[in-house]
């Protein structure tokens, strides 16, 4: 990381030396400094005894006399006199200076210290970026980790590097119960984590858990920070994933960007996302932008503007959300006020702090704090630890709703909450008295309430619960739902098949209730034909499938409240047509009629043309009329009818087709005697023979406009009794 430089170095260096509160930034180890470099004391002497004579004095004052402010700036920015021991910082953005490189004989000594350790310097063996194993001499962590084992074995940091304090003791959680938290922090939720990489070597994440850690960030990878910018994936991340999910812990992702194009960003999130995928992660996927320790990388060489270091972590995390993933920014307080657009981040994006210190000053938005080194039963050696802030009072709850209800029970859900809850109170409002009533909890975003009574109406709200510390924290309630149960459907539903009709029945359990009748033909929704209050209907239908249900409903001011289906039954109804006929036929008219064995209110003939087959409506109406005349017909015109008859506006019967040809009189009667007898019969043998003249009109007795053998036949079977009717 990039610190304080010149003047705010000293001072945080002289603070933190004689007051453990002075505040730094790193994030996976300390920076440390060559060996020969002064005791901390030391040094801080040093820089008071260079100061001008009235800083000298000012700094042998006692502590209670001593000036309020912990820094004074020449303006050589380079010259700074410590004024203040008792760990002021300073406040004032403005006056906080730049950030430095990392001065040469820290590289030296950290090359030493590499030297000396065998396994460090195997670990960091020079290997030519872009082969296929990870490149330790372009990895970022490689070197704060060395850092921060340079930092534990208590070797003396420079002043003007000077970033981390000496790793606070491990007492239940490393550093936890020194932490001073920000008052705006007071009433939130506190867990504990730590984030890692592959130098935490092989974990233990069942002890890591069982020692109070809730959470991990692990490291997904990094680009190298050479020239070619090589893709490198953590080689412990996909264990490290499975193990920590599999113990119980949250887990977060980091990677380390070294993308000096927007098109690098995206490749970075892309490269992420092949590892994740299939995943579900409690915390988002940071990026973790930041100077390489102890030598100058891709990124620093690039000499890129504000603006353009933010676009290519928008970058990154923009993709990261488009992939279906929550996207954070892992940073300082130096980055946020030197190299990046802080308040276009953190208006989009989660902020994981890294400042090393017992209590940090940073006063923009974060809800992670990286505040420290330590150690963990099961990860040997130091690693870094964090704490995350909930808040304790959970949010007002949205998106609430019934989403299901039946006679006894009410289904309700609602969103899932940005601020976490540990679980949630459902509560039923009584406008009356005003008063509330818990009547159910739990942990998901879904809740049925069951053992209600039918047609039961109430109003129904929802509050989250949080309990920390022996403490109950409840959110505000929502908006509350009015909503009610249903009545109780029918039961033993039938539906049969009765001539021309459907004959429906059922059981219902309240005499009060009103019963919406529902059928549907074929494969057709079904529809409301009918409304009764009692159990029993008819349905008046043609030959076909049919599909039956009941809803039942309690009517109320015009309102049908509590509405509930009943199971459905299928029924089919055999070919039945509709027993309509050709009563008397006259020289200009023809009479047809039907009988009321269907149930119908109205009657609609059609003619129908047999050369084209089209039909044209005559007339409808009403059934009861009994019958129909065709009139101002044509004589000796063959005319063909159909009869429909209607219920409730639906065809529910077709009669077949009724043909008739208009004649002088009856029908057979060919010598006109007002009777059909042997007589006619014998006449119309004669015409057969070629020895008679009669009037064909009335010897057509088929209506096929011919006289024929079939005509003979038909004239022997109504002489014969036969049940045949003419007209």
């Amino acid at each position: 990381m990039r610190f304080y430089r010149a003047a705010a170095s000293l001072a945080m260096a002289a603070v933190m030396l004689f007051a453990p509160a002075a505040e730094s930034f790193g994030k996976d180890a300390a920076v440390t400094a060559p060996e020969e470099q002064p005791a901390a004391a030391v040094t801080v002497t040093n820089a008071v005894s260079e100061a001008p004579a009235e800083v000298q004095a000012e700094a042998a004052l006692p502590e209670e006399q001593k000036p309020a402010k912990a820094v004074i700036l020449s303006e050589d920015t380079t010259a700074v006199y410590v004024t203040d021991l008792r760990g002021d910082v300073l406040e004032d953005e403005e006056a906080i200076p730049e950030p430095e490189e990392a001065l040469p004989e820290e590289i030296e000594a950290e090359r030493r210290y590499i030297a000396q350790n065998p396994e460090l310097a195997a670990m960091g063996a020079v290997i030519p970026e872009g082969s296929d194993v990870p490149v330790a001499e372009c990895d970022a962590g490689f070197h704060k980790y060395v850092a921060s084992l340079m930092r534990n074995q208590g070797m003396t940091v420079s002043l003007n590097k000077l970033a981390l304090p000496v790793t606070l003791n491990a007492i239940a959680i490393s550093g936890a119960d020194s932490l001073i938290h920000q008052e705006r922090f007071a009433n939130c939720i506190k867990t504990f984590g730590t984030d890692v990489s592959e130098f935490q070597g092989n974990i233990d994440w069942v002890k890591v858990k069982a020692a109070g850690i809730d959470f991990c960030i692990l490291r997904a990878g990094y680009r190298g920070y050479g020239k070619k910018g090589t893709l490198v994936l953590d080689p412990k991340f996909v264990n490290n994933l499975k193990n920590a999910k599999a113990a119980g812990l949250k887990v977060g992702v980091y990677f380390f960007t070294q993308a000096i194009t927007v098109a690098e960003a995206k490749e970075e999130a892309d490269f992420v996302y092949q590892y994740i995928k299939g995943y579900s992660l409690d915390l988002p996927v940071y990026c973790d932008m930041e100077e390489i320790y102890y030598d100058t990388g891709r990124l620093d060489s690039a000499n890129l503007t504000m603006a353009q270091k933010t676009a290519i972590i928008e970058a990154f995390c923009d993709r990261i959300l488009a992939l279906g993933y929550e996207a954070g920014v892992y940073s300082n307080p130096s980055w946020m006020t030197y190299y990046l657009d802080r308040a276009k981040l953190e208006a989009k994006y989660p902020i994981w702090l890294a400042n090393y210190v017992k209590e940090t000053k940073y006063q923009y938005k974060f809800n992670i704090w990286q505040y420290d080194t330590g150690t963990i039963n099961g990860i040997s050696g130091a690693t870094d630890m964090d704490v995350k802030y909930d808040p304790a009072v959970p949010g007002t709850v949205t998106g609430f709703t019934c989403t299901g209800a039946t006679s006894n029970s009410l289904t309700f859900k609602w969103d899932e909450q940005e601020n976490p809850c540990q679980s949630y109170q459902v509560v039923r409002y009584d406008p009356t008295n005003m008063s509330y009533t818990v009547v159910g909890t739990t942990n998901t975003c879904t809740f049925t309430l069951k053992n209600l009574q039918p047609l039961t109406s109430a109003q129904y709200t929802v509050r989250g619960l949080n309990t920390f510390n022996g403490k109950s924290y409840l959110g505000q309630l929502c908006a509350a739902v009015k909503t009610m149960t249903l009545c109780t459907p029918v039961s033993e539903l039938k539906a049969e098949a009765s001539g021309r009709s459907l004959a429906i029945s059922w059981k219902s359990s309240d005499a009060s209730l009103t019963h919406l009748v529902y059928v549907g033909s074929g494969s057709a929704a079904p529809i409301c034909v009918g409304m009764v209050q009692g159990e029993s209907y008819v349905y008046p239908c043609k030959e076909g499938a049919y599909t039956v249900f009941i809803r039942s409903c309690l009517r109320s001011g015009g309102k049908l409240l509590g509405q509930n289906d009943s199971a459905s039954v299928n029924v089919s109804v055999g070919a039945v047509r509709a027993e309509a006929e050709i009563r008397s036929v006259g020289k200009d008219s023809i009479t047809i009629g039907w009988n009321n064995a269907v149930t119908a209110d109205k009657c609609r003939i059609y003619w129908i043309d047999e050369k084209s087959g089209s039909e044209l409506l005559i007339d409808e109406v009403n059934a009861s009329a009994g019958e129909y005349v065709c009139a101002g017909l044509k004589l000796s015109e063959r005319y063909t009818y159909r009869v429909d008859t209607l219920y409730g506006g639906n065809v529910t019967e077709s009669s077949a087709l009724l043909t008739a040809v208009t004649r002088n009189g009856l029908a057979g009667d060919l010598n006109s005697d007002g009777k059909v007898n042997m007589q006619d019969m014998w006449l119309l043998k004669m015409y057969l023979n070629g020895k008679a003249k009669i009037d064909t009109t009335n010897a057509d007795l088929n209506c096929d406009k011919v006289v024929d053998d079939k005509d003979l036949e038909m004239f022997a079977r109504i002489i014969a009794g036969s049940s045949e009717k003419m007209v």
